[in-house]
């Protein structure tokens, strides 16, 4: 095993509510644009974390098969975490706080596993990494703040895989709304709750139809009574 469970599940919670930070503080930099790809760029071996996006207005450069090239966007370098800062400052323009801890520990991980499984390669391990990546940007809370953002109909949200880049993850646009339209687990509570309405709904159209045939025996006596003077 590569990343223990609980290894790539805490790391991803890190990673997913670092993003989440800093989309919070710089949001305000991208105002109306429209977003067309997220990617969070990941080198494990060195702990480089890189968060960047591109708009529409962006040219379209070709990396592999999904359309990336990284260094022509204008927010190339939208946040940079740096494994080697353990300040909190935000001195330059894409300082990732947030993201520097993680950074670290990825590249702490990396080199550990590294020498405790020799049998695994460096590309089976980073793999293991670009999957955790993928597993922070599929987090509910963090998917939720991304689907508020201004995005593009090809909106696309990507992590490459440097050294094979046709083996590119991705998160398709349709995920973003699809965690919405999730219906809740039905409990013992909404099961009690769904029953006394239709309980009620029948009460409620049991006594429209009584009224109804109230009204309609009183016309028609009426009408006997009526008939009855003449």
């Amino acid at each position: 095993m590569i990343l223990t469970k609980r290894e790539s599940t805490e790391l991803s919670s890190r990673l997913a509510r670092a993003i989440e930070a800093a989309l919070t503080r710089w949001s305000h930099a991208i105002g109306s644009s429209v977003l067309d790809c997220l990617v969070v760029d990941v080198h494990p071996w060195s702990g480089a974390l890189n968060l960047s996006l591109r708009l529409t207005e962006d040219e379209h450069g070709v990396w592999g098969s999904h359309g990336v090239n990284v260094a022509d966007w204008r927010y190339s370098h939208f946040a940079s975490a740096d494994p080697e800062c353990d300040s909190e400052g935000l001195s330059e323009p894409d300082a990732w706080p947030e993201g520097n801890p993680v950074a670290a520990e990825i590249r702490r991980l990396f080199r550990d596993h590294a020498e405790q499984n020799l049998d695994v390669t460096d590309d089976q391990r980073a793999c293991a990494f670009y999957r955790m990546c993928l597993a922070a940007l599929g987090d509910a809370k963090l998917q939720g703040q991304i689907g508020n953002l201004p995005r593009s109909r090809e909106f696309q949200i990507l992590v490459p895989n440097v050294d094979h880049p046709s083996r590119t993850l991705s998160i398709p646009e349709r995920s973003l709304h699809a965690a919405k339209k999730k219906k809740k687990p039905t409990t013992k509570k909404t099961a009690k709750k769904k029953t006394a309405k239709k309980k009620t709904a029948k009460k409620k159209t049991a006594k429209k139809k009584t009224t109804k045939k109230k009204t309609a025996k009183k016309k028609t006596t009426t009408k006997k009574a009526a008939k009855k003077k003449r």
